[in-house]
């Protein structure tokens, strides 16, 4: 029995290795016919060059480093000084901190931790710009902005293995005060006009992610993303909510031009709780540990080496098909950034009936190849169409829309609003990646404000105020009419609507029909624009999430000083 369950065993063994090389083989096979099917030379020569760079790059890695070659990575600036001086990652681009300071004093710490540990690790050395390389080294604190696409040809040119830029998140300013606060409560906000507003905040945001790269069909970005997640909330760091902190991500050059990349996200500087932490150096070193080592267990996981005391340890067999899905992913995307959608549709189909053990990666390719189909048939219709045509533009808006405003799809769309305006038609510009400056803030009314107590009053409630104590502050009435506010308040009925379902003896049947009821209002935490009649009764009551900064529409005497009802005469100045 023994020796027929040994003969079982090793028959499975021999099985799973030859389907392992003959997968293997498969995608030699698949890749070397994509190459001599190529008619166009230059197509053909730099798809030569992708596979030669990738195998060259990934292939054998064991035995590189075994053989005294070193793991190459590319820390890509964050940000950094713009031509007119200042630091891209301030006020200009609205990443500026709850503490008003730029992204910048607080990523320079975090990177320069990451690059002390991976220069630690004989074999790992670090790329980066040449000032930014003084910067990790202690040497200077300023540094230029790049591009991603110079971050890409740097990375290219020292044949960088990964690239990682440490990051810190933010808050759109339009939405949450100025883009300083990011706080629960009633806070002052405005708009992409400067038009003030006072805005009940319900929800923050706060807490580290880590988006990789999407491309990378080998799951090793994806698995530094899970092993940052696991070690972060190790040492009780908050993950943020957005994929649960593990994003797949394919909007910038920085993940569609490069086999492996991540960035790492460590918190909102725009929230005041999580802005703190991130500046105690302690947290500093804490963090990168964390992304540190998130790496090197990732290059066990993938690759089957350990490098993570020192020393060099060959855990496992370096999966035979990992380069080969890489080149098939590059291939892929060259194909989309060279328009040639067809041929794209091979490879990212391929890819995605091909990756059986990474079903998450292979549904992307499938989104890939449903999005090119889509975007291709509608090029095809528009051309069956007289140029200019309603059915011909219909056509070219739907291929537009098919591949979204991915940075991948960039040549695509240049090319379908080549053939709309060719035709005459007018194209709107498209949105450009980077943020707007912050709006300069709408001057506010200097009119002298004459209001009654007909004139809608806000009630703003604050997170812990009781009733009578908003009351207090927002209406402020005198001594001698406290009481009769505070009774007006405690019965306030609204009316409240709900459909019923009635039954018609007249007709036999059942129907709706709505059914108007009053009950009693309760006020929690929010925003109230309230009506008083004459005797000081409130006769209509409006929760609303933000109110138009208006002191000559709305009494309010915490923000506009302008109650009627108050006795105080209090300084306009806010």
């Amino acid at each position: 029995m023994r020796s027929y369950l040994q003969k079982l065993i090793f028959l499975f063994v021999v099985l799973t290795a030859f389907s392992s090389v003959y997968a293997e083989n498969d995608k030699t096979n698949f890749i070397n016919s994509v190459l001599a099917s190529e008619t166009s030379k230059t197509h053909r020569y730099e798809i030569d060059q992708i596979i030669k760079t990738c195998r060259y790059r990934y292939s054998d890695l064991y035995e590189k480093l075994a053989g005294g070659k070193k793991i190459t990575i590319f820390i890509d600036p964050v940000h950094g000084k713009m031509s007119n001086g200042r630091w891209q990652g301030g006020e200009s681009t609205f990443r500026q901190s709850a503490a008003n300071f730029p992204e910048e004093l607080y990523s320079i710490p975090l990177s320069r931790e990451l690059y002390k540990l991976l220069v630690s690790n004989r074999y790992i050395r670090v790329a980066t710009t040449r000032d930014y390389m003084t910067v990790l080294r202690e040497q200077s604190d300023t540094y230029n902005n790049i591009s991603f696409t110079e971050t890409i040809n740097l990375a290219n040119k020292t044949n960088s293995f990964l690239i990682v830029s440490s990051h810190l998140n933010n808050i759109s300013p339009i939405h949450k005060a100025d883009g300083l606060v990011n706080m629960y409560g009633i806070q002052i906000t405005k708009n992409r006009n400067g038009e003030r507003f006072i805005s009940h905040i319900t929800s923050v945001q706060r807490g580290f992610l880590t988006l990789y790269n999407k491309f990378d069909p080998s799951g090793f970005s994806r698995k530094i993303a899970e092993r940052t997640r696991e070690n972060n909330i190790s040492i009780d760091m908050y993950p943020n909510g957005w994929d649960d902190a593990v994003v797949a991500d394919d909007r910038f050059s920085y993940f569609s031009n490069y086999p492996f990349s991540v960035i790492f996200e460590s918190g909102f500087i725009s929230n005041p709780v999580e802005e703190r932490f991130l500046r105690i150096p302690e947290n500093h070193k804490l963090i990168a540990l964390q992304q540190y080592t998130a790496i090197v267990e990732s290059l066990a996981d993938s690759f089957g080496v350990d490098i993570s005391n020192g020393n060099l340890k060959k855990l496992s067999h370096q999966p035979e098909n990992l380069v080969n899905d890489v080149i098939l992913a590059r291939i892929a995307v060259y194909y989309i950034k060279q328009n040639e959608r067809q041929k794209a549709v091979k490879l990212t189909n391929y890819i995605a009936k091909n990756l059986n053990d990474d079903p998450k990666a292979a549904s992307y390719y499938a989104f890939l190849t449903t999005r090119l189909n889509a975007a291709d048939t509608h090029i095809r219709n528009a051309k069956k169409n007289k140029k200019g045509s309603k059915s011909y533009l219909s056509h070219l808006r739907k291929a537009r829309k098919s591949v979204g405003g991915a940075h991948i799809f960039s040549t695509v769309r240049r090319s379908v609003i080549a053939m709309q305006r060719g035709s005459g038609a007018r194209t709107s510009s498209v949105a450009s990646a980077g943020r707007r400056s912050l709006p300069s803030s709408r001057p506010l009314p200097i009119k002298k404000e004459k209001h009654s107590l007909t004139t809608p009053f806000l009630l703003t409630i604050k997170p812990g105020q009781t009733l009578k104590e908003a009351i207090d502050l927002s209406i402020a009435p005198s001594n001698e009419n406290k009481k009769t506010i505070y009774t007006s308040f405690s019965d306030v009925k609204v009316t409240k609507t709900k459909w019923v379902r009635v039954y018609s003896k007249k007709n036999k049947k059942y129907y709706w029909t709505k059914k108007r009821y009053n009950v009693k209002k309760t006020f929690g935490e929010g925003i109230y624009i309230i009506k008083f009649n004459s005797k000081f009764k409130v006769i209509s009551v409006k929760e609303v999430k933000r109110v138009p900064f208006n002191p000559l529409k709305y009494q309010n005497q915490e923000y506009f000083k302008n109650s009627c009802l108050s006795s105080e005469f209090t300084d306009k100045s806010l």
